[in-house]
């Protein structure tokens, strides 16, 4: 399979972007302490403000700024390990339970078996991202006073949640 995937130049360019990124943001880390770079004003020689924040894609930054004078691009490089890892966490937990899971149900007669799947059947057709979306949004919106919980809990609800929600068609689909 591996042979297969190498062939594959989208997924040769595929990986390749995110061992890169996920490089950079690591790199990003530990060179400049995780500082992203900002510009909070534009002054001309007699101190008079020429331009201030949010500045467009291209003039400051290749992709702009946010309103209080963030690279963009460096945000996203900065916050790229988070991602990348968290992700990689969730399919590897959904995948470990999911199996352990199917090993379980795997044995069952077939008309046990048909009556889990007729009830966790419903979670293939109904998209998980909007119950994910409902569940979350609490969490992912920051209020306008900041979060008042940490990152790392935060991010485990979430990887909690998006784990749980992905068990039970995984797991059909594992045992079928």
């Amino acid at each position: 399979m591996l042979v297969f995937l190498l062939k594959r130049k989208r997924f040769i360019f595929s990986a390749l972007f995110l061992i890169v990124l996920f490089t950079g943001s690591i790199l990003n880390t530990l060179l400049n302490d995780g500082k992203i770079r900002q510009i909070r004003f534009h002054a001309d020689e007699k101190g008079n403000i020429v331009g201030r924040p949010p500045y467009a894609p291209f003039t400051e930054y290749v992709l702009g700024s946010d309103p209080f004078g963030y690279d963009l691009v460096h945000m996203m490089v900065e916050g790229a390990k988070w991602t990348i890892g968290i992700t990689i966490a969730i399919v590897i937990l959904r995948i470990l339970f999911s199996i352990i899971l199917a090993s379980f149900i795997y044995p069952l007669n077939n008309r046990i078996y048909n009556c889990i799947k007729t009830m966790f059947e419903p979670f293939t057709v109904v998209p998980q991202t909007i119950i994910a979306y409902f569940i979350l949004f609490s969490v992912l919106w920051m209020p306008l006073d900041g979060f008042h919980t940490p990152f790392w809990l935060r991010a485990s609800f979430q990887v909690f949640i998006l784990v749980a929600l992905a068990i039970p068609s995984l797991t059909i689909h594992i045992s079928g």
